[in-house]
């Protein structure tokens, strides 16, 4: 057997780099699977800085090989220079994944729209066994059909998959291929914080907060119609204007309710894990029209139940089915008086059985990886 190789987009303290923590979170996992299920591992990350570093390798205490990619400047306002930049990206980029990949090899690959020409240029040149790991279809976000055409074939070329959810699959034309189903992050927290205990139910958000998926802003909404016992907190990275739009929003709902609403900034890490141990309830609120509702599974959610929350989210099918809808608290529709309403009903007499949930999902999925590499 060759090597296992899995691609993706992370960074870490030696090598930071421009990612989205709930991609971040997913890699980290995986790699933690392929590495308990017994199999050495090499891991590359295209992700990129903002100036220019060279491919560089370090071995983690685990064996894990990690490769970082050439990283170029990022010019955003040279549209000349952005673009030639782009160009040497991919070439620099195709070179250096083809002498790290070998005939027999295995790549597993998380799937990007930035790497869909290159592994496909590689597959050309080389016979490697190719998993994808299909976290979302990126078109039905843009609401781009020519993209999600392409998108969709090139998914359906891949021999085997890692879905985040049976709906997600059933985009996909199997043809009898291999696939396993893993929402997210099956990685329990142990608790190092306990909820606070100062008389009110700490309601958390934490995501993007996107206008356009609308997850924070309907948080902060459903604050109109609780009462002085719940404080909700936003957390999530925000450049300058989401920042002032989040606390406009934040200002205009105090003056209309007595529950306590504030923006907590940005946290990762056991800051981010503490913090979110303070809290009773998580909140995976979004716009259920958008087409990346059939696709998509808030990772967030995972993250919530992994760390003792109670889970209260918009009720799409995604969600309903997956293995952990059985345990959640859900809204219909998606005004902030249905939001609140889920919140008002969180019973915390009944028993949370979220990690339990969660460490038994993480031990099917590390047996169905096995499987996919045998």
């Amino acid at each position: 057997m060759g090597k296992i190789i899995y691609l993706g987009h992370f960074g870490n303290s030696k090598n930071p780099r421009l990612v989205f923590p709930a991609a971040q979170t997913m890699v980290r996992y995986m790699r933690r699977c392929i590495v308990d299920a017994g199999y050495p591992l090499t891991m590359v990350s295209m992700a990129q800085t903002d100036k220019f570093c060279k491919l560089t390798e370090q071995i983690l205490s685990d064996g894990t090989k990690l490769i970082f990619t050439t990283s170029f400047k990022l010019y955003e306002k040279n549209v000349i220079m952005r673009f030639f930049t782009k160009f040497k990206r991919a070439k620099t980029h195709f070179k250096e994944l083809d002498e790290i990949i070998e005939d027999g090899d295995t790549l597993i690959a998380y799937h990007s729209l930035s790497t869909m020409s290159i592994i496909n240029k590689l597959r050309q040149k080389k016979k490697f066994k190719f998993i994808l790991q299909v976290c979302e279809i990126y078109a039905d976000v843009t609401e781009n059909k020519k993209l999600r055409k392409k998108e969709i074939e090139f998914i359906n070329s891949a021999d085997k998959y890692i879905f985040i959810s049976d709906l997600l699959k059933e985009q996909i034309e199997l043809n009898n291929k291999e696939y396993a189903i893993c929402s997210g992050a099956y990685a329990t927290n142990q608790p190092t914080n306990e909820p606070l205990n100062d008389g009110k139910i700490h309601v958390v958000y934490a995501g993007t907060l996107d206008e356009k998926k609308g997850g924070a802003y309907s948080a902060i909404c459903a604050a109109k119609y609780l009462n002085e016992k719940y404080h909700i907190h936003i957390l999530g990275a925000a450049d300058e204007n989401q920042k002032k739009n989040i606390q406009t929003l934040i200002d205009n709902v105090k003056n209309e309710s007595n529950c306590t609403v504030t923006y907590d900034g940005y946290m990762a890490g056991k800051k981010y894990t503490d913090f979110l141990q303070s809290c009773h309830i998580g909140l995976s609120t979004q716009n259920p029209e958008g087409d990346y509702n059939n696709t998509s599974f808030p990772s967030k959610i995972l993250v919530y139940l992994s760390n003792g929350l109670r889970v209260v989210s918009v009720k799409i099918p995604a969600i309903e089915h997956s293995p952990v809808g059985n345990i959640m608290y859900f809204y219909e529709g998606h005004s902030a008086k249905d939001i609140a309403e889920a919140i008002l009903s969180v019973d915390f007499d009944k028993e949370n059985d979220g990690r339990k949930m969660v460490d038994k999902l993480n031990k099917e999925l590390i047996e169905k990886i096995k499987e996919l590499l045998d």
